[in-house]
């Protein structure tokens, strides 16, 4: 599996995470599904980046935001729905995760599709055709508790830079700028 790693830090990660998507091979533009609850601060990343993005126009479709949350349970259901409603688009996915204590504060870009809630021993199907996942503490016996511990100011850093990154993706490659919002 092709995989792209950038840390948040690194001022050009926004740049490698539009790269990145250039190689996952979107011949057109992907519905965007964004999980995570904006109940716990560490799961919020998929929310913050659909608000992100929603703020920005782009006109594309995207599930998952503050006001409307992609959460666990909606999964089986939104697969099928996606598949139904949008047969022949390719999924994108943003979803937080946990990881090695060196990973936390790494973005990574797959070429495949992610298994949501792995971090809170959740069994849920794979979904999407490319993935963007943020490591937003370390892998632990109790991740949820470190989910309810993870700073607000550090996940929403991680959300900027993926949302900067898609915002460039779709610029670059589909020459498709953000629309301004009326006065």
């Amino acid at each position: 599996m092709v995989e792209y790693k950038f840390f948040c830090k690194n001022e050009v990660s926004s740049s490698g995470v539009s790269y990145a998507l250039s190689q996952m091979g979107f011949d057109e533009i992907p519905v965007i599904i964004c999980v995570g609850s904006d109940i716990t601060i560490g799961d919020s990343l998929g929310p913050i980046v659909g608000t992100i993005l929603r703020n920005k126009r782009l006109p594309c479709i995207i599930y998952g935001s503050l006001d409307l949350p992609v959460v666990a349970q909606d999964i089986y259901y939104l697969k099928e729905f996606v598949k139904k409603a949008h047969p022949y688009s390719k999924v994108l996915v943003i979803d937080a995760a946990v990881g090695a204590s060196q990973d936390v504060g790494f973005i990574k870009v797959l070429a495949d599709g992610l298994k949501p809630g792995l971090g809170a021993n959740k069994n849920l199907p794979k979904i999407g055709d490319a993935s963007i996942i943020g490591i937003v503490a370390k892998k632990s016996p109790k991740n949820e508790a470190l989910f309810h511990c993870t700073r607000l100011g550090f996940v929403n850093s991680l959300a900027e830079v993926i949302a900067d990154g898609i915002c460039d993706y779709f610029k670059t490659e589909f020459k498709i700028e953000e629309s301004k919002k009326a006065n």
